[in-house]
């Protein structure tokens, strides 16, 4: 039978000394919950499902990769006076592996990798605030200005994260207030599970394979089959920023269409307040217009977006409270670092900023493109990457009949050469792999509606049958 994940994980269950505050909820490669810590602090708690140790070839890649990823993040989040971060991001708190599933046959176990993150308490991710009639002209400006801070720290060179799947959903805002009493918003960009170091290839890399994203905040890029760079994020921002402030919204209308991105159709926005004259709408105006230029190259870097949000003037103090203060009062001051070294010095006026050069991305092999298993309980499809190796332990999480499957690996799917491949790998004395109730022989081609199923030697008999889908 089907694992029911609620079993292995409900509200006070123990794992690794923390105690889950409620059932897991189930995402597209984690469950998660909250969870109380040895010392009773509430934090996020976050078992993987993707990738496994079991079937994906990457596993110790990835778990690398966020150690790495955690490292630099941890450099540039302090603590101000309250205890509150301040860092772009949530904090990471502990990555660890355990072997599971508890109550699982030996040979099915294997080991899950967990992390356990800063729980942040009081806030609203940005999709809210941005449909709720309460949120004024200067929200959104304050909106704007400490998102493009975030950014700028999380391209810096202390750190070189692209995030590669933003979104409103993915920003959270927490109302704080200066030392003066003055409101603003601290932000926390949450998600970072497939970001990507500016430095370092992702372990799930693969030639031609479009890189996870949402839909509506693709950038060209992705949908191009590229690694992302720093100006694919710039991009994704410029769309979130036009649903901030311009009166056109999301200037594609949610839509991920490499035409209409190519033929760079969105309009030069206009404001819905201002920020102070006519001159510095019309530069605010045209800089997110750039955002959006099919050329990454010719795109703004983040420190230049948030220079222009705060009216384009050096920056003259900190406040006590952290707070970066600028010389034009119309424009509110994000309150994000404290204690962190100085901002790089705005040129003066006139001075050409620096913008360093881009690399530009590897050309694909092909369109972007990715690969689903469909099966009646998932209809929308359970997303495989190249070398997965489908087995007992992938199988018993989404189909009922994975009884049918002894072995870890039964079958793989295989990228190369542009195009996606089934192999079955199974012992000799297992059930058969059939395609489309022909028995897979080497490797055979996948294409969008195949059939995949455990058979017997002539294919004649099948069960547990998967529909393919094949995105371009």
């Amino acid at each position: 039978m089907a694992l029911d994940i609620n079993t292995q994980w409900s509200a006070g269950k123990k794992i690794h000394g923390y105690t889950m505050l409620e059932d897991a909820h189930e995402g597209s490669n984690s469950i998660w919950g909250k969870a109380k810590s040895p010392t009773g602090q509430t934090v996020f708690f976050k078992k993987y499902t993707s990738p496994s140790s079991m079937f994906d070839d990457w596993y110790q890649g990835y778990v690398d990769y966020q150690k790495e990823i955690k490292k630099r993040i941890d450099e540039v989040s302090r603590s101000d006076d309250k205890g509150r971060n301040t860092g772009p991001t949530y904090r990471f708190i502990e990555f660890f592996e355990q072997l599971g599933p508890d109550g699982a046959p030996e040979s099915m176990k294997s080991m899950d990798y967990y992390q356990v993150l800063e729980y942040i308490d009081g806030a609203k991710d940005l999709e809210t605030y941005l449909t709720s009639p309460d949120t004024t002209w200067n929200d959104r400006k304050m909106f704007a200005s400490v998102f493009m801070f975030a950014m700028k720290t999380l391209h810096g060179d202390r750190i070189k994260i692209v995030h590669a799947d933003l979104k409103p959903k993915n920003l959270l805002l927490i109302p704080t207030r200066r030392q003066d009493g003055s409101s603003t918003y601290q932000i926390k960009i949450i998600d970072l599970d497939m970001s990507i170091l500016m430095d370092k290839l992702a372990p799930w890399h693969s030639d031609g394979i479009r890189y996870p994203g949402s839909p509506g905040y693709f950038s060209p890029e992705h949908l191009r089959g590229q690694v992302p760079t720093e100006k694919s994020d710039v991009f994704t921002c410029g769309l979130i920023l036009y649903e901030i402030l311009a009166k056109e919204g999301h200037p594609y209308d949610r839509q991920s269409d490499l035409q209409i991105y190519e033929e760079y159709r969105a309009p030069i926005p206009h404001l819905r307040g201002t920020y102070g004259s006519p001159e510095l709408d019309d530069r605010v105006a045209r800089m997110l217009h750039r955002m959006l230029d099919p050329d990454p190259n010719k795109r703004p870097t983040a420190l230049e977006v948030q220079r222009q949000l705060i009216g384009g003037q050096p920056v003259r103090r900190r406040d006590a409270g952290g707070g970066v203060r600028v010389s034009r009062p119309s424009v509110p001051d994000p309150v994000e670092t404290v204690r962190t070294p100085p901002v790089t010095p705005v040129p003066a006026p006139g001075e050409a900023v620096r913008i360093p050069p881009v690399t530009p991305a590897p050309e694909p092999v092909r369109p972007a493109a990715y690969c689903k298993l469909k099966n009646a309980g998932h209809p929308e499809g359970v997303r495989v990457f190249p070398n997965t190796a489908v087995g007992n332990k992938f199988l018993q999480v989404i189909e009922p009949e994975a009884r049918r499957v002894y072995c870890q690996e039964h079958f793989k799917i295989l990228f190369h050469d542009g195009k996606w491949f089934i192999r079955h790998c199974a012992p000799p004395d297992e059930n058969k792999t059939a395609l489309n109730n022909v028995p897979v022989s080497g490797e055979m081609e996948l294409h969008t509606g195949d059939v995949i199923a455990a058979s017997n030697a002539d294919g004649t008999k099948t069960a547990m049958p998967f529909t393919v889908e094949i995105g371009e």
